[in-house]
């Protein structure tokens, strides 16, 4: 399971390149809301869904269009950092990406690496993977906020991020 840390980093380590940092981090807390299924007791459940998602977003980029037309790029901003809950989760576990048209689960991994011996070889296993769909109930979930890895990607992206964005700005005012 993607960590709540990264859902957040990274949207906004993407968005602060073309947005400001501010729309970037609103925009990256709205990436977090799928994983608010937790409340109900069922985690991966039809808040990870791409075609319920974008049902939703396409009805209040509509709205935004018509009562408020300057919000419609952070709208299309807050669309983007939902999928990309979505596309994190798929690469970590089962997640019901195509519910309720589908009613499978899908899983997609990657493994990659370099084997050094008496010579060089790379290798990379892609695996797709689907399982039936269940939205089970817990009584207890042991999710971490952040893992030490986890943390240490998430504190480079949002320093990288942030430092590329306000660099030029610092370097101008020290002169």
């Amino acid at each position: 399971m993607s960590e709540l840390l990264l859902h957040f980093a990274v949207p906004f380590a993407a968005f602060s390149y073309f947005r400001r940092p501010r729309e970037a981090f609103l925009a990256s807390l709205i990436a977090l809301a799928p994983d608010m299924d937790v409340v109900i007791h069922v985690h991966r459940s039809w808040t990870h869904s791409l075609v319920i998602i974008l049902s939703v977003c396409a009805v209040a980029l509509m709205l935004a269009k018509v009562l408020k037309p300057r919000l419609l790029g952070f709208g299309f901003l807050a669309t983007l950092a939902l999928v990309s809950h979505l596309l994190l989760d798929t690469f970590t576990t089962y997640t019901p990406v195509l519910w309720p048209l589908v009613s499978y689960s899908l899983f997609i991994g990657l493994n990659g690496g370099v084997r050094i011996g008496s010579d060089v070889q790379a290798y990379l296993k892609p695996e797709v993977s689907l399982k039936p769909t269940t939205f089970t109930h817990f009584q207890y979930l042991d999710a971490p906020i952040f893992t030490s890895e986890g943390f240490i990607i998430a504190v480079i992206l949002i320093s990288f991020a942030l430092l590329s964005r306000y660099s030029g700005r610092l370097r101008g005012r020290s002169t």
